[in-house]
């Protein structure tokens, strides 16, 4: 196994996507943390605090806030990884450039969870998570 390092990076905005890229080509071959094959990763009971701790954190994170506000538009509803690319207008690499970022960020306490079946990835946001998404957004931009 391989050591992780976190770094911080200062680019220019028009090219966070390409770091974002970039970043989801090291890791596209690092399958240790996925879980078994159909089993959903455990969840983690957050607070609001959590939500909107891991919806803010970072810089220039505007593809992560749109994942997590496009998931919580489908509460308890599995939504397959290229329509949820689809739906933000990511393209699938950037999409696991952020994902990466903001689960490594985020740790146990990513506000959604996903489930594999065979090489397809489907994400799961509960209910409870969306409306407190919903909340956040509501404070913080104003939506």
């Amino acid at each position: 196994m391989s050591s992780i390092s976190t770094i911080t990076v200062t680019v220019p905005t028009h090219h966070v996507a390409d770091v974002y890229e970039f970043v989801a080509n090291l890791f596209s071959a690092d399958t240790v943390n996925m879980p078994a094959e159909g089993v959903p990763a455990p969840h983690v009971a957050l607070t609001y605090d959590d939500v909107r701790e891991a919806f803010c954190g970072g810089t220039n994170n505007q593809p992560w806030k749109d994942l997590l506000v496009e998931l919580s538009r489908h509460p308890d509803t599995e939504v397959h990884w290229p329509d949820l690319c689809d739906a933000v207008g990511y393209s699938r690499r950037v999409m696991s450039g952020v994902i990466g970022a903001g689960e490594r960020r985020t740790k146990a306490k990513r506000p959604y969870s996903k489930r594999y079946v065979g090489d397809e990835t489907y994400f799961l946001m509960s209910a409870d998570v969306a409306q407190m998404v919903e909340r956040v957004v509501a404070e913080v931009e104003g939506r």
